[in-house]
């Protein structure tokens, strides 16, 4: 997406690795990582509050709570086309829906991100609500925006593919 990242070693690290964030991740049935997000905690420090305070309109304390961040939200296209994914592909719905489910389990009301606008545009696709904390502004080459989307079982439930298996009920399983 253009975003200006720090690379050691091959990979993407920051301060923010060290707040033990939860990575939620869609894998092909080959194993291959195809799509990824961090979340973490509004509890403490994150990427909006820190570094993108600047896209936010009004006072964070004003999110729907408990709120977790989602940040480095990715989705390998060429994997994903390989695996014969196509448009709005199936790791996208996979991972968006993941997250949600993620949130349910662990009793957030609400996930809070800096995005690129084309995210926002295909949230609006998918009827995932994104409420704008202020208005896009370029960061780098990305017009970036921050948001929220509220969490709920039923936002979820209408955006799994049918035949997935859901977070939650593998969660339920292992309880």
């Amino acid at each position: 997406m253009g975003w200006n990242v720090r690379v050691q070693d091959g990979l993407e690290t920051d301060e923010f690795d060290t707040l033990n964030p939860t990575y939620i991740a869609v894998i092909s049935d080959e194993g291959r990582a195809l799509g990824c997000s961090r979340m973490l905690p509004m509890s403490g420090r994150t990427m909006i509050g820190s570094n993108f305070s600047f896209l936010v309109d009004s006072k964070l304390d004003a999110v729907p709570g408990p709120a977790v961040e989602s940040s480095r939200f990715c989705v390998d296209t060429a994997a994903c086309a390989a695996a014969g994914f196509t448009g709005l592909n199936r790791a996208t719905a996979l991972l968006i829906a993941g997250m949600i489910d993620w949130a349910v389990v662990n009793g957030y009301a609400t996930i809070a991100t800096v995005t690129d606008i084309r995210i926002e545009r295909l949230l609006r696709r998918m009827d995932v609500p994104f409420a704008r904390l202020g208005q896009p502004q370029l960061v780098g080459a990305t017009r970036a925006i921050a948001g929220t989307v509220p969490i709920s079982k039923e936002l979820a439930d209408s955006i799994y593919p049918q035949d997935a298996t859901r977070l939650a009920d593998i969660v339920a399983r292992a309880a």
